[in-house]
């Protein structure tokens, strides 16, 4: 159970890694890559059913699309960004990351089966793959996460982009619900929900 001050610590915590920006709707440019993985990595650490969901380790898997420059610059500033935090834990378990260039739903099953991935970050150029990549990770039971937010409101699990200057948290409530996460209050408290 939560202290009095580990509740304090858990919103300044979170309060130094997600600044919130108010009104509008508009979501600008992508959050820098390595503020995209603390920000992952923040939110993993409040999930509190993520021991429950996870082997002996934290597997963050990178898909892109190969054949799309941007995607293939994404997964390789998330990729050395990740592998920046590999000398954390996220609540013990240590952090590992792997990439995946995707090209169908059967071969990307198979890649996290054989990773054991538990959270995917799907790169930006893969929005005609979307549906099959969201029904691929529901089935495994993978948590996926992007950088757009047009991407959890097609049925991704969580959102880190920008609204207006600052870094914002989104959280699709029904998607992450049915991958048994349990978010912490004080961490949904900082994000924008979708319902």
């Amino acid at each position: 159970m939560a202290t009095r001050r580990g509740r304090t610590a858990l919103g300044a915590g979170l309060v130094g890694v997600v600044l919130l920006a108010g009104g509008g709707n508009a979501w600008a440019q992508q959050v820098p890559s390595s503020l995209q993985a603390a920000i992952i990595a923040r939110v993993l650490g409040h999930d509190r059913a993520l021991k429950e969901r996870v082997g002996p380790s934290v597997s963050v898997g990178i898909l892109f699309r190969s054949s799309d420059k941007g995607s293939l610059r994404s997964e390789q500033e998330m990729v050395v960004a990740f592998q920046g935090l590999v000398s954390r834990t996220v609540q013990g378990l240590p952090l590992n990351v792997a990439s995946h260039a995707y090209q169908e739903p059967a071969a990307l099953a198979a890649w996290i089966a054989k990773e054991g991935i538990d959270v995917l970050y799907v790169a930006p150029g893969l929005g005609d793959g979307l549906e099959a990549i969201r029904g691929v990770s529901a089935e495994k039971k993978v948590v996926t996460v992007s950088a757009g937010r047009s991407q959890v409101e097609q049925g991704l699990a969580i959102g880190i982009g920008l609204k207006g200057d600052a870094p914002r948290i989104l959280v699709n409530a029904p998607v992450t619900s049915a991958l048994s996460m349990s978010l912490d209050p004080k961490l949904l408290q900082l994000s924008e929900i979708i319902r």
